[in-house]
């Protein structure tokens, strides 16, 4: 074992250790006066400079000390020899306990950089010293002031480096250790347990020594080696049969009972075999605590008890059920863990696994499920407010994974089970419009539902699901808030029903490397088996059957809808019927194919599947839709989409447009088809349709002010939503020349920086989503994912810098959202660009610099540069 040698300079020696003085003489501070040595323990032969410095350390004012601390370290760097410092080293050992408890932070943290100067330049010199400073320097570690505590410790990481020389240097002084740090308890415990007798400012003296002091043991046994700690044993014993070590808890500080808890689980983590003597104190000490509601203490708490589980194997016979443990268990699961959820929400499942199934089964005594699961649905709906919406989504998933476990483990009827506990969370949730989960719930609940292994159960559970969505659209009706209450319900079904019906991709390979591979002619059939693990075929299986499931899931849902639109087309709903009924046929949702496949009911001949699902579906709502003027953007979008995706023939595309102009004859629903069409000009149909019916032609005359072939780009306004959505269409088209000249594509670009800089005033986040501003990011997007052939129209030039300009504007007015929304337009020229590389940055480049001088103290702004 190496430890710090002493070096042959016996001046020092002998100055330490001193006939009739006990090396803790110098510890305590109390040293008695020998020859050579005064009053306040200086040496009276060393240089009067220093002994002035000394003196003043010595004063109780923080001021003098803290400027004495500076004194000295500037005394040790202008003296290079280390007998001028060496002789410091009495002086400083016998001090230092009382600088680094003292009251004031600041002199706290001198004490500990004058210490590391000290330190780094005695080095083996610290050696005789080592048994007396160590303990305190362990506490110096766990300062409540984190400047004076990391000095600290990162002396001690210098001076012994390696985990080795850590673990033998505290191993050398570990009676020296404990001893004070039992002693340090017992003194401060006591002096704690009235406060009435001791002024404020001893008890906040006390409180902190306290809180270090059982910090330093924890810290102390993590230095250790493992196989050293059972040395301590009678050590530990001592403090642990005192008594005054578990009331510790009971002390009425936050500072105390917080390092308690942390020391307590180091205690059972590190040396079980000596803690389990005293399961019996812990346990109810531990246990019972579980409702509390300070944040520093609760997940503390939380870690201990499932430690306690894991460690102690009778752990529940020394706890009372009924009237300790589960009615407060129940208390903060109802009160959502009083705000402690990031805490407390890994320890929730555990709980729950190491409960006795006798507790959990037994129905007639402790309705466990019922009351857990209840509490927990209560705590859930208790929070409110989108600032707690991650608190809500954590304690959300904790939910699931619990109720997962019962669900396989302790349920016999399972899908009663399912149902009760999640159908009224469903129910809440599509009906309360101030419901806390509806923002998370879909994505947890979908997790959940992929770790349900058996497909019945799965079904079954969905379609008392989709029962639910069908009873509530149709009771709803006759409701006095009916409007209102199935705008909430359908709003949150299409959440729902978009997260389960576009999960997320089951990996069908897992990559497990078990095995290397050392040569390139290794026979992959040769490899060990758990190198590639398929998913074995009952997997696949399910997976399969969930699947085609799905699609008749989704069909259903589509007639239920369906039908509600044609049920109550007068109803203010309809509306938002139509939006779900589109948007589960959209093409981002899972087998849209298959879906619409399965409405129209014609597998074979993909031909006519398009026109029967326009004369079915598609024409229904289109004609409900005119007579109530609501918007028709989706549901033609949606016809043109299928006629698409199943590429039909022209006949079929003629038929179905001539129809649609007839339908609706305005302005306004002629630039819509047109524009949707022109999305899907590469189809040869629509492309003959388009050229043939000469529509755009007639499209361009009616947009008076891009059709002119004057190079004048003074543009006559207003121009409509729909006009502007057919000319972005064109111009970001794949042969955008097929339908316009250059001169008309410059106009459109210019066109879109006037309609920006219009609508820059007034604009905010919900804007972004507007047909208007979703086209004008469109134009932007195509032009700068070509950046090197669009820079250089002057048009484009502008577009770049309008956004450019209006990301920092809004940045500068907090509109965060808004401003990253359009940064992520203005930064794909960035990416893009090769040639203009240099023109872009130079822009980004001055105006930044144009903007600094106004916004010096803007953290946002600083953020972004």
């Amino acid at each position: 074992m190496v430890f710090f040698q002493p070096t042959s300079s016996t001046k020092a020696t002998a100055t330490f250790v001193t006939p009739g003085i006990s090396p803790f003489a110098f510890f305590s501070g109390d040293s008695p006066i020998s020859n050579g040595i005064d009053e306040n323990n200086i040496d009276n032969d060393i240089d009067s400079d220093l002994r002035v410095i000394l003196r003043k350390l010595t004063k109780k004012d923080s001021t003098t000390k803290i400027r004495a601390f500076n004194e000295l370290r500037d005394y040790c760097d202008a003296n290079e020899s280390d007998d001028k410092i060496r002789i410091i080293l009495p002086f400083f050992v016998s001090h230092y306990r009382k600088w680094s408890t003292d009251s004031d932070q600041r002199v706290r943290d001198e004490c500990q950089s004058t210490f590391d100067i000290i330190g780094m330049r005695m080095k083996k010199n610290l050696s005789p010293h080592l048994k007396t400073i160590l303990p305190i320097w362990l506490m110096a570690q766990c300062d409540s002031y984190p400047p004076a505590a990391s000095k600290a410790k990162f002396l001690y990481t210098k001076l012994f480096n390696g985990q080795n020389k850590q673990a033998e240097a505290v191993y050398f002084a570990r009676n020296e250790i404990m001893l004070t740090l039992t002693d340090e308890i017992n003194q401060c415990s006591d002096v704690l347990k009235d406060r009435k007798e001791n002024e404020m400012e001893t008890d906040d003296a006390h409180e902190r020594r306290l809180t270090q002091v059982i910090l330093a043991l924890a810290l102390f046994l993590n230095y250790l080696e493992a196989n050293k700690r059972s040395d301590l044993t009678n050590h530990f014993k001592v403090i642990f049969d005192s008594g005054k070590f578990w009331k510790l808890d009971k002390i009425k500080s936050i500072q105390i009972q917080s390092s308690f808890y942390r020391c307590l689980y180091e205690l059972i983590n590190l040396i079980p075999d000596v803690i389990r003597e005293y399961q019996a104190k812990i346990i109810p000490l531990v246990f019972y605590a579980i409702n509390e509601t300070e944040p520093k203490l609760c997940p503390l708490i939380w870690d201990c008890l499932i430690l306690c589980l894991d460690t102690f194997d009778d752990c529940w016979s020394l706890v009372n059920y009924q009237k300790a443990f589960l009615p407060k268990l129940y208390a903060f699961l109802r009160h959502a863990c009083h705000g402690n959820v990031f805490g407390v929400k890994d320890c929730l499942l555990p709980l729950i696994e190491r409960i006795p199934e006798a507790v959990i089964d037994d129905n007639a005594n402790y309705h466990f499920i019922e009351n857990f699961f209840q509490s927990m649905e209560e705590g859930i709906l208790s929070i409110k407010g989108r600032q707690q919406m991650n608190n809500v989504s954590s304690l959300l998933k904790a939910y699931m994974d619990c109720l997962l476990h019962i669900l396989k483990h302790h349920s016999t009827n399972q899908l009663g089970f399912l149902n009760e506990r999640l159908l009224s969370l469903i129910r809440r949730l599509l009906t309360d419009k101030d419901c806390s989960i509806r923002s998370v719930y879909a994505r947890q609940y979908v997790h959940f539902l992929s770790s349900i292994e058996s497909f019945r159960l799965y079904s079954d559970h969905l379609n008392d699901v989709l029962s639910l969505f069908h009873d509530l659209i149709n009771l709803s009706s006759s409701s006095i808030n009916e409007s209102n209450d199935l705008k909430n319900i359908f709003e949150q079904s299409t959440i729902l029903f978009e997260t389960i019906l576009s999960p997320p991709k089951l990996k069908t390979l897992r990559f497990a490397a078990t095995t290397t591979i050392t040569s390139s002619s290794t026979d992959l059939s040769s490899m060990e088996s758990t190198t590639f693990q398929v998913e074995d075929d009952n997997e696949i299986d399910n997976n399969n059957e969930k699947e085609i499931y799905l699609i008749q899931f989704s069909t259903d849902l589509c007639q239920y809808c369906f039908q509600f639109c044609i049920k109550y087309s007068n109803h203010t709903s309809f509306e938002h019927g139509l939006n779900l009924f589109t948007r589960l046929l959209n093409s981002s949702t899972s087998n849209n194919i298959e879906i619409v496949k399965k409405l129209t009911n014609e597998n074979h001949d993909t031909n006519t599947i398009p026109e029967i699902f326009y004369l079915n579906y598609a024409k229904p709502l289109m004609k409900i839709a005119i007579e109530r003027h609501c918007s028709l953007d989706y549901i033609v979008e949606l016809t043109i989409q299928i006629l698409n995706t199943f590429d039909s023939s022209e006949v079929v595309v003629e038929r179905v447009l001539a129809d649609l102009m007839q339908l609706e004859s305005s302005r306004r629903f002629y630039f819509l088809l047109a524009s949707i069409v022109c999305r899907y000009e590469s189809s040869p149909s629509f492309h003959t349709w388009l050229q043939t019916h000469g529509v755009l032609e007639q499209l361009l005359n009616m947009t008076a002010s891009v059709a002119r072939s004057s190079e004048n780009n003074d543009l006559n306004f207003p121009v409509s939503t729909e006009e502007f959505q057919l000319l972005s269409s064109l111009l970001c088209s794949s042969k955008p020349t097929q339908f316009l000249t250059s001169i008309q594509q410059e106009q459109i670009v210019y066109l879109a920086c006037r309609l920006l800089e219009q609508q820059t005033p007034t604009l905010n986040e919900s804007d972004t989503h507007h047909d208007l501003i979703q086209s004008i990011d469109h134009v932007a997007k195509h032009l700068f994912q070509n950046i090197d052939k669009t820079y250089e129209n002057q048009s484009t030039k502008n577009l770049f810098q309008l956004y450019l300009h209006n990301d920092i504007n809004n940045l500068i007015r907090k509109n965060v959202d808004l401003s990253l929304h359009q940064r992520s337009i203005w930064s794909i020229a960035l990416k893009q660009s090769n040639i203009t590389q240099n023109d872009l940055c130079n822009q980004l480049i001055n105006f930044i610099l144009s903007y600094i001088p106004t916004q010096p103290d803007n953290d946002l702004f600083i953020d972004m540069i």
